[in-house]
């Protein structure tokens, strides 16, 4: 099972009462329904953070909405070929880039 890092459930517990949250022992997938300005939907079920093994929750996130999921890997996580294969081999494809300012 692929994870995406350690499990801190207060911080879970924190960003819990913002979002929709699906959490179990292990991971958490939090998600919120929202507006976008791109492509071709007006909006979308994102996940907005997620962490640990988290592809079941992401499933139920799925569920919990009509719209059209989204989640994000960032390209400089250790494991981020990884995380992407495993979401294509479930559906997701790459719909846009999310660029990054970093500070100088």
């Amino acid at each position: 099972m692929i994870g995406v890092g350690e499990f801190d459930r207060e911080f879970a517990a924190e960003v819990l009462a913002k979002c929709t949250a699906h959490v179990s022992d292990v991971g958490f997938v939090f998600g919120k329904e929202l507006n976008i300005s791109t492509g071709p939907d007006l909006a979308v079920n994102a996940v907005v953070m997620w962490d640990g093994k988290a592809f079941d929750l992401l499933e139920q996130h799925e569920r919990s909405s009509d719209l059209p999921s989204t989640v994000s890997v960032l390209a400089g996580h250790p494991r981020a070929a990884a995380l992407q294969r495993a979401l294509r081999m479930r559906g997701y494809e790459t719909q846009e880039t999310v660029m990054r300012k970093c500070p100088v």
